[in-house]
C-alpha cells in the first residue's frame, strides 16, 4: 500500500507524490478528509489522481493512500433497489449519515451489509460448475429475480451449497477447485475498467432472409425491410419484423411481428409471447 503527499492541485485532478508503490487505476483516499479518487497517470513516483469530490482546501503535504484495489463495483442482491451516484457510492444510505447536504469522503458500502436475503439454490452438490454458470436465485423486488452466478475464473465442483437467509457477504456455497475450496457470496466484485467476459456468436451467416416486408392486399407487399431496398417507410404502412436464424443440420426459430408504423413510433398487432418453450 503506497502513501503519499500532495504535491500540487488542480481542480478535481491532484499530482501526489511518493507513489512509486501504486498501479494505475488504483483507488486513494486523498488527505484526512479520505476523499476517493483513482490514479489515471504515472509519472515515476508522481501519479496523477482524479478525485471524484470536492478539492476545495486541500493543499500541498497532506496525505494520498492507494488502496491498492482498482475501482470496482459491487454486483449482487440490493442492486436494483438502492440509489447510487456515478462510482456506486449509495445515496440514499449516506444520507441517512449526514442528512440532505452530503459530506464528503464518507466510506459507506455499496451494497448494504445488513439485509437479509432468500437464497434459492438451483445447482446442488456434486454438479460440476464454471463461471457464469447459475448457483441460485434472489428475489430482489416482485419483479427482478438476482442469479447468483460463479464467478469469473472459478471452475469445480459443488461441494457444499446452502439454503436460506443470508446477507451478502456471508458463504452461501463452497466450490472444490484445481487451487483449493472457493468460498462464493451472493455478491461478486468488478473492476469498472475490466470488460465482462461474454462468448461471441457469429450469427449473420445464418441469417439468410431480409428482416421483414410490407403487409397489404397481398401477405407479401414491397418494400422488404432489407439493406437492398432504399424505400423511404411512411405513416400508415404496415410491416412484418420477422428476425429469424437458420442454421443448416440443426434447424431454425423466427420471432415475427405485425406493426403498423405510426407518427412517433409503432404499433405491435401481434401479442403472441417471446418466451421460448422447450418441447
Amino acid at each position: 500500500m503506497a502513501i503519499g503527499k500532495i504535491k500540487k492541485v488542480a481542480g478535481p485532478l491532484v499530482i501526489a507524490e511518493g507513489m512509486r508503490d501504486a498501479n494505475m487505476f488504483d483507488v486513494v483516499r486523498v488527505s484526512d478528509s479520505r476523499l476517493i479518487g483513482e490514479i489515471i497517470e504515472m509519472h515515476g513516483d508522481e501519479a496523477s489522481v482524479q478525485v471524484y469530490e470536492e478539492t476545495s482546501g486541500l493543499g500541498p503535504g497532506e496525505p494520498v493512500e492507494s488502496t491498492g484495489m482498482p475501482l470496482s463495483v459491487e454486483l449482487g442482491p440490493g442492486l436494483i433497489s438502492s440509489i447510487y451516484d456515478g462510482i456506486q457510492r449509495p445515496l440514499d444510505d449516506i444520507m441517512k449519515i449526514c442528512g440532505n447536504n452530503l459530506a464528503r469522503g464518507v466510506e459507506v458500502p455499496s451494497l448494504k451489509r445488513d439485509i437479509k436475503w432468500t437464497f434459492v439454490p438451483v445447482a446442488k452438490v456434486g454438479d460440476k460448475v464454471t463461471a457464469g454458470d447459475v448457483i441460485g436465485t434472489v428475489q430482489e423486488t416482485v419483479v427482478v429475480t438476482q442469479k447468483i452466478m460463479v464467478p469469473y475464473g472459478v471452475e469445480g465442483t459443488v461441494k457444499e451449497i446452502k439454503t436460506g437467509d443470508f446477507t451478502v457477504d456471508e458463504v452461501v456455497c463452497i466450490v472444490a477447485t484445481d487451487k483449493g475450496d472457493r468460498e462464493l457470496t451472493l455478491m461478486q466484485k468488478w473492476p469498472v475498467r475490466r470488460g465482462r467476459p461474454y462468448v461471441e456468436k457469429d450469427l449473420d451467416q445464418w441469417f439468410g432472409h431480409a428482416l421483414g416486408h410490407s403487409v397489404g392486399l397481398e401477405i407479401h407487399e414491397t418494400p422488404t425491410l432489407s439493406p437492398r431496398d432504399h424505400t423511404v417507410i411512411c405513416t400508415g404502412m404496415t410491416e412484418t419484423v420477422e428476425p429469424g436464424v437458420y442454421i443448416p443440420g440443426v434447424g431454425g426459430v423466427r420471432i415475427e411481428d405485425t406493426v403498423v408504423i405510426e407518427k412517433d413510433g409503432i404499433s405491435i398487432l401481434t401479442k403472441f409471447p417471446k418466451k421460448f418453450l422447450r418441447v
